[in-house]
Order: C-alpha cells, then structure tokens, then sequence
C-alpha cells in the first residue's frame, strides 16, 4: 500500500440502497502525508450531476512528535444526507502506540492481533464538525517482506 494512502471503508450490503454510511471505516498507512477526497450521494438518483452531493476531504500530516488526521466537514449535501457518523480510525503500523487524542479529548485505542494495526473509534457526532485526531510520531508502515 502506498505510504499516505487513506482508504475509507463501509459494511458490506448487497445493493447500494440497503447499505448506509452511519459509520465509516478509515485505513490509514502512515510514511508519508496524504489526502483523500470522499464523495457521497444519494446512491440512487442522478441528483449528483447536479451538484448534489457532498465532499469531505481527510488529510494525513506526518510530524516529529504526532502525526495527525484530520476529517474537515463535507462541502455540499444531498437528500436523506446523514447528519451523524461514527468513524472508525485503522492506522497500520509497525510501531503500536497506545495514546490518541481525539477532537483534544483522550480516545481508546486498540491494538490489534499481530501489533500491525491501531484503531480508535470516535462514537456518533455530528457530520458537520471537524475531526482531528493525533497520534505519537513515528508511526511506520508494516514492512512486507518476510524476514
């Protein structure tokens, strides 16, 4: 995976119409910054070719001492848009840390099996509020290679 790469995930559902976006999965693999920009709409109409959607942009700042996430809110809507969202922070890593401060408060971070991911869950707010989340530098890339 390239270093600085976010890719947001959602629950897998059969049809677009079944499915929702209430919480949204982030992987982040730290080594370098990086942004994303996340479009959605209704996902079903072709209200977006009428600017009827909306775009939040995400950012991965790498620092000496923390790096950062930061989710700005989206610019635009669109019809049945969710007003709340839980995000589900995956940063993969080779070197686990057990702090993270979400929005300036203290966030539980979960290691998981094997060390090579953290995660952090930020619990249902507002879609509208920026998100920043800061995390202790260096936070590396798990080496692929078997050793």
């Amino acid at each position: 995976m390239k270093q600085g790469s976010i890719i947001p995930q959602r629950k897998y559902f059969p049809s677009i119409e079944k499915g929702n976006n209430d919480t949204l999965e982030l992987h982040v693999y730290p080594g370098a910054d990086g942004h994303y920009t996340l479009i959605e709409d209704d996902g079903t109409s072709n209200g977006y070719l009428n600017d009827e959607y909306a775009a939040t942009t995400m950012e991965w700042k790498e620092g000496d001492t923390n790096s950062q996430l930061t989710i700005n809110p989206p610019v635009g809507s669109y019809k049945g848009m969710n007003k709340n969202r839980v995000w589900e922070i995956v940063i993969h890593t080779a070197n686990p840390f057990t702090t993270a401060t979400i929005n300036e408060k203290k966030g539980v971070v979960k290691v998981g099996e094997g060390g090579r991911t953290v995660s952090c869950t930020t619990g249902r707010m507002k879609v509208k509020k920026k998100l920043v989340i800061l995390v202790p530098s260096p936070v590396r890339v798990p080496s692929l290679r078997s050793e």
